[in-house]
């Protein structure tokens, strides 16, 4: 297995390629990469994503040709801001698309009614920011770690996002269900050239311990300085280039600062549309302060019991078939309160409000705080430790504001239990790659209809269910 510091310099290392050169990814290679987004952490294992690998030089053309009519509009929208605001791409009109270099695209799909899977009231209690924040989330997920893994191999990645009217170009191309959704495409191929090193806000800015530091809340002057310099920072790069378990059970040892101070690290680096950074992170170790956390669980996950009743029995979420009167997290000895600022959401392009991109108004700032939220995941088990993702609904997380003194302007969104195993997880469950990869245009002959669909949703809870026991099982 990578080891933490292994991980720590890919994430650092890796940089968004908008210029390729024109050979060939290799297939194994190409499978290597899908692989590994095949293995991204999703809500109750739903695995909502399917992939379209596209070759194909005229299909890559066809793309590359789509892209230009709703990039007018994104472009034309962009000119209502500031100059000095503006996303760098979008401050001249571009006539080609940025990946047209790329030998090979994989364009990321989405399957809402997987969405069934996870807890009925998260879509009621907005968990996670939003109703259906932790399907965005779990399709950021996926996308975020085929980026990491082409940076394993050696190979340059760009993250584009789709508009809801580009995306509907791409179904007619690829010939991809109506039912499905186009979220984001991702470029890959061999660098051409060198890019420049990244930047992050200083890890001390970022985090906090046991409760928020109010001192250092930025004011609105603050953000705004904040979007000048990421403007300056990152106009030069533009110009240049233009797999873990989750453990519900803990020992009680404590986690080494160090260990910790790396895992919080490859949360600062994870991957972010216009490198806005929205994250901050509460780490709490305090036993007061957690058995507050611990306290204010019970009455919203009370709420979310109750609705999940509604559901028939065979599709209920594990851990909401029988009321419980304590969290799976209450003896972790670390929490990492993850805290979004959607104000940073003004740093990427001012279209994606307007044009629903990636699924969603807000989309690209949830799947911001998917990519830190996975990437801390990902750190804790390259340095041998537990996590546990935390959803956070609505209610709860104005109870979680007023224990941590955090400012109303930010959200709660998740938390993640950390520690060392207190037993060993049982294997996980991926749906075959074969099922989910589909080479230049849809198979057709794969696509589930809804009645495969609650078949599916049937088997994967028999299939969760011994590792989620397992998990909640008293020692």
């Amino acid at each position: 297995m990578m080891s933490i510091d292994g991980f720590l310099e890919l994430v650092h290392t890796r940089r968004s390629m908008r210029r390729f050169k024109p050979d060939a990814v290799p297939s194994e290679l190409l499978d290597k990469i899908l692989e590994a987004g095949r293995w991204a952490m999703s809500g109750a294992n739903a695995q909502p994503w399917e992939f379209v690998a596209v070759r194909d030089p005229a299909l890559l053309a066809k793309l590359a040709e789509s892209w230009f009519e709703p990039h007018k509009e994104m472009y034309a929208v962009e000119q209502s801001r500031i100059e000095a605001l503006r996303l760098t791409p979008l401050r001249e009109f571009a006539t080609t698309a940025a990946f047209k270099s790329a030998p090979l695209l994989v364009v990321v799909l989405g399957d809402r009614r997987t969405y069934q899977a996870t807890v009925l009231g998260a879509n009621y209690l907005a968990a996670e920011g939003a109703s259906d924040a932790i399907y965005l989330k779990n399709m950021a997920n996926a996308t975020q770690n085929i980026n990491l893994a082409a940076a394993a191999a050696g190979l340059g990645a760009m993250w584009i996002s789709i508009t809801r009217v580009w995306a509907d170009s791409i179904k007619r191309i690829l010939d991809i269900p109506d039912m499905l959704e186009v979220h984001t495409m991702v470029a890959l191929g061999y660098p051409a050239y060198l890019p420049m090193p990244a930047s992050r806000r200083p890890l001390k800015e970022i985090v906090h311990y046991d409760k928020y530091d109010t001192e250092r809340l930025r004011s609105a002057d603050d953000i705004e300085s904040f979007l000048y310099g990421l403007r300056k920072n990152t106009e030069i790069p533009y110009r240049q280039g233009y797999m873990p378990r989750s453990i519900r059970r803990f020992k009680p040892d404590s986690v080494p600062d160090e260990l910790l101070e790396k895992i919080l690290e490859a949360g600062r680096w994870a991957m972010s549309g216009a490198n806005a950074q929205p994250w901050e992170f509460v780490v709490v170790r305090d036993p007061i302060v957690k058995g507050k956390i611990v306290e204010s669980w019970v009455a919203p996950n009370r709420e979310a019991w109750v609705i999940e009743q509604t559901r028939v029995p065979e599709i209920r979420h594990h851990h909401l078939r029988a009321p419980l009167t304590e969290p799976s997290f209450k003896d972790t000895p670390v929490l990492i309160v993850m805290v979004g600022d959607r104000r940073t959401y003004q740093a990427t392009v001012l279209g994606a409000n307007f044009l629903v991109t990636e699924g969603a108004s807000d989309a690209i700032y949830l799947k911001n705080m998917a990519n830190a939220t996975q990437n801390l995941h990902l750190a804790a088990a390259a340095a041998g430790l537990g996590a546990e993702w935390i959803s956070v609904n609505r209610p709860w997380g104005q109870a979680l504001k007023k224990i941590m003194d955090i400012p109303e302007i930010l959200e709660v969104q998740t938390l993640a239990a950390i520690g060392y195993p207190a037993y060993t997880p049982q294997p996980s469950f991926r749906r075959p790659l074969a099922d989910i990869v589909h080479y230049d245009r849809y198979d057709r002959s794969k696509y589930r209809t809804g009645e495969d669909i609650y078949k599916y949703l049937v088997a994967l809870r028999q299939s969760t269910a011994p590792p989620y026991n397992q998990g909640l099982e008293k020692q």
